[in-house]
């Protein structure tokens, strides 16, 4: 996974190679990918993303604008791959509280009088999602540190902008809360995604091996991340 950095923020991409002669950059549901002739230097690549980072940042921007639409009564959102509607209610107390109960609703309730706009309901959406986040993940990385025998240096959970894990090579595991939106199945997928590249820190054939070996139906579960 490769980074660009702008505005204190990281975009990760992906590189896809082939026999072509020129450089091209799709974004598309959120993911940035540089398609690249077979032979050019990843220096160069790295040069060609920099030098379209306004563009690329413009992009993304304008297609999350446009997907961000259910911060509002009915609104849809995902945890554990099922669907919560949101619901606004008031109530008389001063504070914001946001919870998720067994009918499948995301309950939020808005003090008398303050307005339930998109911002307030998007951070209390994020909230929740953290919160869920701190409850759901722990057990879910000690199972696949089971599953594996790979003990991670370090691991944290964290808001990331384009990415669902990320590997340092000390071992550190960074996991996008976010990911709570999928199923467990799929949790575990990118958990031992991320262990594997302890063994391995690339995308080689050695590293699909192992992550194979541990999750034979990975490929499922990959397919089940990239099609939301």
């Amino acid at each position: 996974m490769n980074q660009l950095y702008y505005n204190d923020t990281i975009y990760f991409y992906h590189i896809n190679r082939a026999q072509r002669k020129h450089l091209y950059i799709y974004i598309k549901n959120g993911e940035i990918e540089v398609r690249a002739p077979q032979k050019m230097s990843f220096k160069k690549i790295e040069k060609a993303v920099y030098e379209k980072r306004h563009w690329i940042v413009e992009k993304m921007r304008l297609q999350q604008s446009r997907s961000q639409n259910n911060y509002e009564e009915g609104g849809q959102f995902q945890i554990l791959g099922k669907t919560y509607t949101l619901s606004i209610q008031p109530w008389d107390k001063k504070r914001i509280k946001i919870e998720r109960n067994a009918e499948k609703k995301i309950v939020l309730f808005f003090p008398y009088g303050k307005i339930a706009d998109e911002e307030n309901i998007r951070k209390a959406i994020e909230r929740l999602y953290r919160e869920e986040a701190n409850k759901i993940l722990p057990p879910l990385f000690s199972q696949a540190e089971r599953i594996t025998g790979i003990k991670a240096f370090s691991w944290k959970i964290k808001k990331m902008s384009r990415s669902w894990g990320l590997c340092k090579r000390n071992g550190c595991i960074s996991i996008n809360w976010n990911l709570i939106r999928y199923t467990e199945d799929t949790i575990l997928y990118v958990l031992i995604h991320e262990l594997c590249h302890i063994k391995h820190f690339d995308h080689s054939k050695e590293f699909w091996n192992l992550v194979e070996y541990y999750l034979p139906e990975y490929k499922l579960q990959k397919k089940n991340l990239h099609s939301q």
